[in-house]
């Protein structure tokens, strides 16, 4: 299994909570890592540079890794990012988001609520080997 690797990581510390951000791209998937606190910004500008990757495959089966996940969402925020991921809908295939607290579960719920994702298929996963398998369905 060959992954590449975009090493350009977002590590800092915020309190005692290290922030980690990252992707890796291989088997035509994109893995996306976020843990820690991070901002609607990050996460959007590491989604965008990990599509325009030239190494990603179009339409992209993304898996957001957001088990380590300290971020919380108020409805606006979980609006606009449903609502700018909609816009990507030629870009994406499927996005799998990996969660393990039930508030970003519930957030994710929400997400998909508010967005228009006609064109992909999102889902909340509490299980990484649910999120890939789901990833890996026809």
């Amino acid at each position: 299994m060959i992954f590449y690797h975009f090493d350009n990581s977002v590590k800092f510390l915020e309190g005692l909570i290290v922030t980690t951000m990252n992707y890796k791209i291989g088997n035509g998937l994109i893995i996306i890592t976020l843990a820690g606190n991070y901002s609607i910004d990050e996460m959007l500008d590491l989604t965008r540079t990990a599509l325009d990757d030239p190494d990603a495959r179009i339409p992209a089966r993304i898996l957001a890794d957001a088990s380590e996940s300290q971020a919380i969402r108020n409805s606006s925020e979980i609006e606009r990012v449903a609502s700018t991921v909609s816009a990507w809908k030629g870009e994406i295939e499927k996005i799998a988001v990996f969660v393990k607290s039930e508030v970003h579960y519930g957030a994710m719920q929400v997400g998909i609520a508010f967005s228009t994702f006609s064109s992909f298929d999102v889902s909340p996963f509490r299980s990484y080997e649910a999120a890939l398998a789901f990833l890996k369905e026809e």
